[in-house]
């Protein structure tokens, strides 16, 4: 599931990454007892949200 949008959706996903076309880029992890589970996570649904950003026309702020 590539977006979860709702709190079931992102249990049973474990995560979601959200680019928009302004640029900004919405990234939520739900945290299970599973340490290896979540690090494994955040590091996916981050890596998700910089190529977003990075494929962005949107100029970075300095």
């Amino acid at each position: 599931m590539n977006n979860p949008r709702t709190v079931a959706d992102l249990q049973t996903s474990g995560g979601g990454s959200h680019a928009r076309k302004s640029g900004q880029v919405i990234i939520a992890i739900w945290r299970d007892s599973s340490t290896f589970s979540f690090t494994h996570k955040l590091i996916d649904e981050t890596s998700h949200g910089f190529i977003a950003r990075y494929r962005s026309d949107v100029r970075m702020p300095s």
